[in-house]
């Protein structure tokens, strides 16, 4: 540490008591660290940056991971609130309910931001869904200024008519149902709103726009490939060769190169009885009664450590599923399982353990055949590191460009990309815009062509902060400098 500019240090700094410390850590502190780590309540902080950023990266770490979700009335946000919380570890917090709770209706931008921030600092849930905020581009700009930006932010575009439907089909009985003249001022005043919001949400924050006129499981299936991780199963042929490669494929994947962190199932379930949590509780009065433990607690104690909101985006499945129940219930509850690795112990003989589908009844089958059937489930008799880049996907970028004379309608079909496959929208031109701004100054505004190295240099960076996110790489351009050196 320094104060005003001097070394400030304690009596017995010296070389000897410093590799004394970090040996009694190694030994002592750290597999307490990597205890509560696989349960995703540890937060890392890289305390070798300055001491203004280490502090500011512990306010982070102390406030939950934020989402928004914005759209007008009508458009399924409380809908689609419940079901993500639901199956993503997310309390929600509706901002209307918030503002008339704590006696700010009517309040201005400021005052009531002000407020649900400190109620943030407050919140111990680990995942906040922050429903019908934020309201303004005032309100966005407060919240993440003072709080945290969010890790994505939905926004539920909807047009007046479709609400308007939505709203007398629920029927003048529903607490949610509005007259259609109060509903159309509500729309209104939310796309006046919208015209700064908007943009400014789609600059600074990981920003999605879901088509929401589209039926209910199609926007939550969009949604879904957003907000889940990367989860994988690695089976075994159950010889000892298999084993070894198995256990062999784990380590690779936990490593840095990779960055996975297995969730032993069967070590998790012993962990929590040991801590003496509740699902501990419930998992050992059910063994001690002789009870099977059924696949919904198992996946409950999963989605609290998968979206636990640690920033943990990669996750291997040992031990867990064992049968098509389990599988289903985890994919139904939790995330899709995006790929089965099925170790066997020689691929060069004739008959190493593959699994075949004998007919279209999965009801005889058991659950490697369910994968294979499928498509999910890969074999492996060595470990290859791209022929796992090209399993898994996870070091590939898709690139889309949309090209063509004015008026024929590139936008919108990069929109519709967006919308319908999950592709993140980018403007060339919004870009170029970006970077000009930074090279000059509000007085002295920077003219001329931006540098393609400028610009290079931007989508970089757009892509490594979307990796180290977990994100999908997946990106459509709304035109593109047509010349050789772009």
């Amino acid at each position: 540490m320094r104060a005003s500019g001097a070394a400030v240090q304690r009596e017995d700094d010296n070389e000897e008591t410093l590799k004394k410390r970090l040996r009694a850590f190694k030994e002592l502190s750290r597999p307490v660290v990597d205890m509560y780590a696989r349960f995703g309540k540890v937060k890392r902080i890289d305390a070798s940056k300055s001491v203004a950023e280490v502090f500011q990266a512990t306010k982070r770490a102390m406030l939950p991971e934020v989402f928004f979700l914005v759209g007008p009335k009508g458009a399924g946000k409380t809908h689609v609130a419940r079901e993500l919380s639901a199956r993503t570890n997310m309390e929600v917090l509706n901002y209307e309910v918030f503002l008339q709770a704590s006696g700010l209706a009517g309040a201005d931008d400021e005052e009531a931001t002000l407020a649900l921030v400190k109620r943030m600092s407050q919140e111990t849930a680990p995942r906040i869904l922050l429903e019908d905020f934020p309201r303004t581009e005032t309100q966005a700009r407060l919240f993440i200024k003072n709080c945290v930006t969010p890790s994505e932010v939905f926004y539920l575009r909807c047009s007046k008519d479709v609400c308007q439907e939505r709203l007398l089909e629920i029927g003048s009985s529903d607490p949610r149902y509005v007259p259609s003249s109060v509903l159309a001022k509500q729309v209104k005043r939310f796309h006046s709103n919208a015209s700064t919001l908007l943009p400014y949400l789609r600059s600074g924050t990981s920003f999605r726009e879901i088509d929401a006129e589209r039926p209910v499981f199609q926007v939550l299936k969009n949604i879904y490939s957003t907000v889940e991780p990367t989860v994988i199963h690695i089976r075994t042929g159950g010889n000892s060769a298999a084993n070894d490669l198995r256990k062999h494929i784990i380590d690779q994947l936990t490593s840095d190169t990779w960055g996975y962190c297995n969730l032993d199932v069967n070590a998790l379930i012993r962990d929590e009885n040991e801590r003496r949590t509740a699902i501990g509780q419930e998992f050992l009065s059910m063994v001690q009664a002789g009870k099977i433990i059924p696949a919904e607690t198992i996946v409950k104690m999963l989605r609290r450590i998968i979206y636990s909101g640690d920033g943990r985006k990669k996750f291997i499945l040992s031990s867990f599923p064992d049968i098509i129940d389990q599988a289903k219930e985890f994919e139904k509850s939790c995330a899709t399982i995006s790929a089965v690795i099925y170790t066997t112990s020689d691929s060069g003989k004739a008959d190493y353990p593959i699994v075949e589908i004998k007919n279209n009844n999965l009801t005889l089958f058991n659950i490697d055949a369910l994968f294979q059937k499928e498509h999910r489930l890969k074999t492996m008799s060595k470990w290859d590191d791209q022929k796992w880049a090209e399993i898994i996907g996870g070091n590939k970028i898709d690139w889309s460009l949309v090209l063509g004379l004015p008026l024929q309608g590139k936008s919108t079909l990069a929109k519709i990309l967006q919308t319908k496959m999950g592709y993140r929208l980018l403007d060339w031109a919004a870009v170029e815009a970006d970077v000009k701004a930074t090279l000059g100054t509000p007085d002295e505004p920077f003219e001329g062509k931006v540098p393609l190295a400028k610009l290079e240099d931007a989508i970089k960076a757009l892509v490594e902060k979307d990796r180290k996110a977990g994100r999908k790489l997946h990106y459509v351009f709304d035109s593109f400098p047509l010349h050789a050196n772009a």
